[in-house]
């Protein structure tokens, strides 16, 4: 009713505003009618709660599916593009989870620590990047078979190793839209044991 016009946003509540904007844009549009039903339908989660810390640099989520619980281990993955212009995966170290470099900076693949919390923690970062750095999240989704498809796979906010941001975007550094940022700076941390 409240994208069709029928129901004014002030009559709402700001819980109510915010459960009709499941991709965190700011918005109600029909990206979340879209993301909603992809969630109902296990294609797609809820972030529940995203953190993140500069030193040592590590990311962690919460995602939780349509009855609001933490999805089984092997039904969602999580990762993180960070927009590292200076260290790439010879000259970053990751404690928490694995990296690979991409076109925008380094993806770091994370480990699922409990139930629907996500981390990856990098340990040492060679050289201090221009800060603020843009980060992207990625959600993946399996179904019963361990299989996925591009159709379960939603980016906060968009980054080049999704097809539909290439296809918005093109091949660009357009195509790295941040959901959040970080300030990172020049650290080496023991690994821990």
């Amino acid at each position: 009713y409240y994208i069709g016009g029928a129901v004014e946003a002030s009559s709402l509540s700001a819980h109510q505003l915010a459960a009709m904007d499941p991709d965190l844009d700011g918005d109600s549009d029909g990206v979340d009618i879209s993301y909603l039903m992809r969630v109902v339908g296990n294609k797609y989660r809820f972030l529940a709660n995203f953190s993140a810390r500069s030193a040592p640099l590590s990311f962690r989520v919460s995602v939780l599916d349509a009855a609001s619980e933490a999805p089984l281990p092997n039904q969602t993955a999580v990762s993180f593009e960070a927009g590292l212009v200076l260290n790439s995966m010879a000259t970053t170290q990751v404690a928490v989870g694995s990296g690979q470099d991409t076109a925008d900076g380094v993806v770091f693949q994370a480990s699922h620590l409990e139930s629907g919390v996500y981390e990856s923690s990098i340990y040492s970062i060679v050289l201090t990047e221009p800060n603020p750095v843009g980060v992207v999240l990625i959600v993946t989704t399996f179904d019963a078979l361990g299989t996925t498809s591009p159709e379960r796979q939603f980016a906060f906010y968009c980054t080049r190793l999704l097809a539909p941001c290439l296809d918005l975007y093109g091949d660009s550094p357009e195509a790295f839209r941040p959901f959040q940022y970080v300030n990172v700076s020049q650290y080496t941390m023991p690994p821990t044991p």
